[in-house]
């Protein structure tokens, strides 16, 4: 069984969409991207699959990308 950043499946339930394993695995191959790996390129490599789930899902996606990018990170 894979394992998910915690707060993440807290979102994930919030906006409905815990049991969407595509989108599980999306945002966490973006929390989980290595120093180095271009995030902007796993932002868009899966945007077109996050974009049909709904604005929800963007904003939390959206979120993940730019708390990498720099942004300040939440726990919750």
């Amino acid at each position: 069984m894979k394992v998910y950043y915690p707060g993440l499946v807290i979102r994930a339930n919030e906006i409905g969409l815990i049991n969407n394993q595509h989108f599980l695995d999306a945002c966490q191959e973006l929390i989980d991207a290595e120093a180095g790996v271009d995030v902007g390129s796993v932002y868009t490599h899966h945007l077109g699959d996050i974009l049909p789930l709904g604005d929800a899902a963007i904003a939390l996606f959206r979120k993940i990308h730019d708390w990498r990018m720099g942004g300040e990170k939440n726990d919750r």
